[in-house]
C-alpha cells in the first residue's frame, strides 16, 4: 500500500525547497461537508481574510464543484472586500490548484473563474503549466 500526502502538502513542497516558510491554513467549515459525508478536515487553523495580508504570497487550493470553486470559497472571497478597498493584497503572489474526482472534472474552469478575484485585488498570478511532465499524466 502506498501512502500519499495531501495535495496541499505536495503543492507547497517547492515553496519549502526554496527556503521559504509555508503555513497551512484551511477555509472556514461549512454545513455542506457534513451533508456530503466528506472526509475529516486536516488539523490546520482556519484562514481569515485578514490572514492574507501577513504573507508575501499564497497558494489557494480548492476542490471543484461543477467546474467552479465551492460556495464556501466564493463566500471567503466575498469577505475580502475590505482588503480590496485598502489595496492590501496588491502585488502579492498567488497560485491556484484544484482537485477533482476525474481527469476532466473542471480543473481549468475552476482556475479561470477564480482569476477575477485575484485580478480585482491586483495580485500577481503564477501558474503551474501542463509542460511540467508530472502534470501530463493521471494516477
Amino acid at each position: 500500500m502506498r501512502l500519499q500526502a495531501p495535495l496541499s502538502v505536495c503543492a507547497g513542497a517547492p515553496v519549502m525547497c526554496a527556503s521559504a516558510a509555508a503555513d497551512g491554513r484551511q477555509r472556514p467549515q461549512d454545513e455542506i461537508r457534513g451533508k456530503m459525508h466528506a472526509a475529516p478536515r486536516a488539523d490546520h487553523p482556519e484562514v481569515t481574510p485578514q490572514d492574507l495580508t501577513k504573507y508575501d504570497g499564497f497558494l489557494l487550493g480548492m476542490p471543484t464543484r461543477y467546474g467552479r470553486a465551492p460556495a464556501a470559497v466564493s463566500a471567503f472571497f466575498d469577505a475580502t472586500g475590505g482588503l480590496w478597498a485598502s489595496g492590501a493584497l496588491v502585488g502579492k503572489f498567488c497560485g491556484i490548484f484544484t482537485s477533482t474526482a476525474s481527469q476532466h472534472g473542471g480543473q481549468e474552469s475552476t482556475a479561470l473563474t477564480t482569476l477575477p478575484f485575484l485580478a480585482h485585488h491586483g495580485m500577481c498570478v503564477f501558474f503551474s503549466t501542463f509542460s511540467t511532465p508530472r502534470r501530463r499524466t493521471s494516477r
